[in-house]
């Protein structure tokens, strides 16, 4: 039962020691610490209570142009 534990770690341990890898651990720390207060201010805030329909449908385009730019720059940033 131990073993598969130990070997998954030690994969783990020895991509992580490799730049790429932290590299890679770091933009999905990132990604997700993004969404986390993303969804926090979203949830904890009252915007959007006091918003038209047309005001509503407005700030979702806004939103989403923002996540392509957002995950534009970050391809560009990977491709070398």
């Amino acid at each position: 039962m131990r073993r598969p534990t130990l070997l998954l770690a030690i994969a783990l341990a020895s991509y992580l020691i490799t730049p790429r890898g932290r590299e890679g651990l770091i933009e999905l720390l990132r990604d997700a610490s993004d969404v986390a207060v993303g969804m926090f201010l979203r949830l904890s805030s009252q915007f959007g209570s006091e918003l038209t329909v047309d005001g509503k449908a407005e700030h979702e385009m806004s939103r989403e142009q923002v996540n392509r730019d957002m995950r534009t720059r970050r391809q560009a940033k990977r491709v070398p």
